[in-house]
C-alpha cells in the first residue's frame, strides 16, 4: 500500500477539540481545577501580613518596615510560583497513562505524536492561564502588594506550562 500523509494540522485541531471536551464533560475535575487555585490564591493571601502604611520618618522603624514588605513579596512569589508548578503537573500527570489504550490503538493508524502532544499542551495551556489567573487575583489584592501583574502572570504561565511538560 502506497505510505498514508498525515495532516499534522488537521490531527492537532481534531485531538485538541475532542480532549476540550472531554475536560469541560468533566465537571467534578474541572471544579477542583477551577477551585484549587481560588483556595491556594485565599491562602498565599492570608498567610501575607505586610504592615498598613506607616509615616515615612527616616527611622531604624523605617528600615524593619521596608525589610518587611520586600520579604513578604518574596515569600508571595516563591508560594504562587510553587502553586503554578504543581497546578501543571497536577493537571497533565494523569493524562497519558489513562488514555494509553485509545492511543496506542490511533497510534497504530498514523497518529502524530506532535499532534497528540500539542493538543494536551494547548488544552491544558488553557486551564493553566485561568488557574494562574484566578490565584494571582486572589493573592495579589488579598496580600495588597505592589509587585507588576503582567511579569507576575507570565511567570506563572511559564512556570506551570513546565509542570505540565514534566506531567506529560
Amino acid at each position: 500500500l502506497p505510505p498514508v500523509k498525515r495532516d499534522h494540522i488537521g490531527q492537532f485541531i481534531t485531538l485538541a477539540g475532542r480532549y476540550a471536551k472531554l475536560k469541560l464533560r468533566d465537571t467534578t475535575q474541572t471544579a477542583l481545577a477551577i477551585g484549587l487555585p481560588l483556595i491556594f490564591g485565599a491562602l498565599i493571601a492570608l498567610s501575607q501580613h505586610p504592615p498598613k502604611g506607616a509615616p515615612a520618618t527616616g527611622r531604624v522603624d523605617d528600615l524593619k518596615m521596608w525589610t518587611n514588605i520586600v520579604s513578604g513579596i518574596g515569600t508571595l512569589q516563591f508560594l504562587m510560583v510553587v502553586a503554578a508548578f504543581w497546578f501543571g503537573c497536577n493537571n497533565a500527570i494523569r493524562e497519558v497513562v489513562g488514555e494509553r489504550v485509545i492511543y496506542r490503538r490511533e497510534r497504530m493508524v498514523n497518529l502524530s505524536i506532535f499532534a497528540y502532544l500539542g493538543s494536551k499542551y494547548v488544552v491544558l495551556g488553557a486551564l493553566a492561564l485561568i488557574q494562574c489567573i484566578l490565584m494571582l487575583a486572589i493573592a495579589h489584592f488579598g496580600a495588597d502588594t505592589k509587585a507588576p501583574l503582567l511579569g507576575a502572570l507570565v511567570t506563572l504561565f511559564v512556570t506551570s506550562i513546565i509542570g505540565t511538560g514534566l506531567g506529560l
